[in-house]
């Protein structure tokens, strides 16, 4: 006997095909849709758009009725004062009071007397023997040694020059004359013994200058002299800071001169510098020297005769000057004697030594 599972899977198969023959069949009708009824419109009323734009009140919302308590007065604007407020009086200045600068203390003189000297040209061979009054100790130094508070910077043939612990210098001097005589001379600020101008000529008395400038260094200090250089090469000699009193401007100078010529030598470097040294050390009372420098973008030649003031019965008329290798000499005019008197010299040597005149003269 067979199963009847064949019977159920029949039936169901017959079911299905029925099925899908029936879905094909109303298909038409499922997909046609129904026409829509006509929609009425209604005629709005014209509404001006003015009337839009005005803004509500809602201050009753927020003020009346603020649930959560969130309103904030807004807050007006603050209107601007026309009135001006008087201007208030200025302080009262304070006077600045200046600050007073500390008197220079200087320190009493060293207690030292100098008892020899052995100068020199060479520094390093140069030696002072100095006695010290207070311990009557008696020390032989050279530059650059100490005593007491003091260091040794110059050693001359009669004085040493000392510098002491607060900087001031300090000469001790070997003659108390000589003290005396540097120190009037130091007081005398008129330099007309050692120079004197004349137009456009420097009269300068080689011996007052040698008597009143003692050392190149002094020179150098008095003039404040350093050297000027122009895009890194060195120019000339410039003119420092000046006391009124100085030589540098008997001499014709003025700060900021540079000098760029000396006796036609450009003094540029340390051996020009010599050479140039070394050239007016050799001149004698005659001689002129030629200084060119450079004063506000302007070039000035001044002229410097060596002459002697002291003598009246010179004067600069009486010198002519040459060339004598690219340095002006000036040589004294020789004056031509009076005749001789034979007789009158033969007479006065027979009174003073005795004898008899020539025939001839009598």
């Amino acid at each position: 006997m067979k199963s009847p599972l064949w019977i159920i899977t029949s039936a169901l198969g017959i079911i299905l095909v029925a099925l899908t023959i029936f879905i094909m069949m109303s298909m038409k009708t499922i997909f046609v849709r129904p026409k829509a009824a006509p929609i009425k419109t209604r005629a709005l009323p014209l509404v001006d758009k003015k009337d839009d734009a005005i803004p509500q009140n809602l201050s009753l919302i927020y003020e009346e009725h603020d649930l959560f308590d969130t309103y904030k007065e807004s807050i007006k604007p603050v209107k601007p004062v026309t009135v001006l407020p008087s201007i208030p009086t200025p302080p009262q200045p304070i006077p600045i009071q200046p600050s007073r600068k500390a008197p220079i203390q200087f320190l009493p003189p060293l207690p030292l007397k100098i008892t020899g000297i052995i100068a020199s040209n060479n520094e390093a061979q140069s030696q002072v023997s100095l006695l010290n009054n207070n311990s009557l100790k008696t020390e032989s130094l050279r530059v650059g040694d100490k005593i007491l508070d003091a260091y040794i910077l110059r050693i001359f043939p009669r004085k040493v020059i000392v510098i002491r612990s607060n900087g001031q210098q300090e000469t001790i001097y070997m003659y108390p004359e000589e003290a005396k005589r540097d120190t009037t001379r130091m007081q005398d600020t008129i330099w007309s013994d050692v120079v004197q101008r004349q137009g456009e000529i420097f009269l300068i008395n080689p011996t007052a200058f040698n008597s009143r400038i003692h050392s190149l260094s002094e020179l150098i200090d008095m003039l404040d002299l350093n050297t000027a250089s122009k895009r890194g090469e060195p120019l000339g000699i410039r003119i420092g800071k000046m006391e009124q009193t100085s030589l540098g401007y008997a001499l014709g100078f003025m700060p900021g001169d540079i000098v760029v010529k000396i006796l036609n030598e450009a003094p540029t470097s340390t051996k020009a510098r010599m050479t140039i040294f070394n050239a007016i050390a050799t001149l004698t009372l005659g001689a002129q020297i030629t200084v060119e420098l450079i004063r506000n973008d302007n070039i000035i030649t001044y002229t410097y005769t060596l002459f002697n003031l002291a003598d009246p019965s010179v004067t600069l008329e009486d010198i002519k000057p040459h060339l004598v290798n690219g340095i002006t000499q000036i040589e004294p005019q020789k004056k031509q004697r009076p005749p001789i008197d034979r007789r009158k010299r033969d007479l006065d040597a027979m009174r003073m030594f005795g004898g008899r005149p020539d025939k001839g003269i009598l």
